[in-house]
């Protein structure tokens, strides 16, 4: 596929060296190709619910939504994060730290002008 030809091989010859994709057997490439699968299906579904989250009970000033969101953040970037650093990867945590200030800034202010202007929400 397009992907096991230009971003695996990229990825995987930026940290472990020159040809180290090709280097996988047809056993590890499909438990790779697993592991990516379900990851990607819990990010979406996890997506879905941060939009709806987002959408109705947040735009109605509902603080339990703030907390959910803000938890759910901090445990992916904390389990993200921790599993990139021992796996010898922690250059992706800069990219986990981008993230976080992207969504958390938002989340942030959105608690601060909530308070400030006192919109049913008491934090």
């Amino acid at each position: 596929t397009f992907a096991q030809q230009t971003a695996a091989p990229l990825y995987y010859d930026q940290y472990l060296g020159a040809g180290s994709h090709s280097s996988l057997n047809e056993p590890e490439l499909h438990f790779q190709q697993f592991l990516f699968g379900v990851m990607g299906a819990v990010m979406a579904a996890w997506m879905v619910v941060l939009a709806f989250l987002a959408h109705i009970p947040f735009r109605r000033g509902e603080k339990w939504t703030w907390y959910a969101i803000d938890l759910s953040v901090a445990l992916w970037f904390i389990g993200d994060s921790y599993v990139s650093v021992i796996t010898g990867f922690g250059i992706h945590v800069l990219i986990n730290l981008s993230l976080v200030v992207a969504i958390g800034l938002p989340l942030l202010m959105t608690m601060l002008i909530g308070v400030w202007i006192n919109l049913n929400v008491a934090f």
